[in-house]
């Protein structure tokens, strides 16, 4: 065989020419083809270290935590940030340990990073709703006191 680039005579089993280093490609011979030298296997993806119970008692659990997280997300906020925490927690969990994809686990994720988001923000414009009415209530309240002296 002759190398491609240079025309370097070498050795017909050569990929790389001892001349040039030009990659001189894979060639297959009929062994190469052989059905026994094939490996058919599919190599074997990590397994879930949880029972099939436990996957499914941890994909309720979940999906409670995350329709919890987004219920009290807007009239409770203060209870939305740790419910919807802790979805999205287990969630991390449920997917760490190589689990198969649940519906109920991306639901309770989804609902639960909604419910966080949500009550993060309802907590902040509460907290600003309350140091407004508290000055103003304090402002008045000591005009009242300022005025009567």
């Amino acid at each position: 065989m002759f190398c491609r680039k240079c025309g370097a005579q070498i050795p017909d089993d050569s990929i790389f020419c001892m001349h040039c280093g030009e990659q001189q490609g894979y060639q297959a011979t009929a062994e190469d083809c052989d059905k026994t030298n094939v490996e058919t296997e599919i190599p074997e993806q990590s397994t879930c270290c949880l029972t099939l119970e436990e996957q499914n008692q941890m994909a309720n659990e979940v999906l409670k935590w995350g329709i919890l997280g987004a219920a009290f997300a807007e009239n409770i906020c203060f209870l939305g940030i740790p419910f919807s925490a802790k979805a999205k927690r287990l969630a991390a969990e449920y997917e760490f340990c190589n689990c198969q994809k649940s519906a109920k686990v991306t639901v309770g994720k989804i609902l639960g990073k909604v419910g966080y988001i949500v009550s993060l923000v309802a907590t902040i414009v509460l907290a600003a709703y309350l140091t407004i009415y508290i000055s103003l209530y304090f402002g008045i309240f000591a005009l009242i006191l300022g005025s009567s002296l």
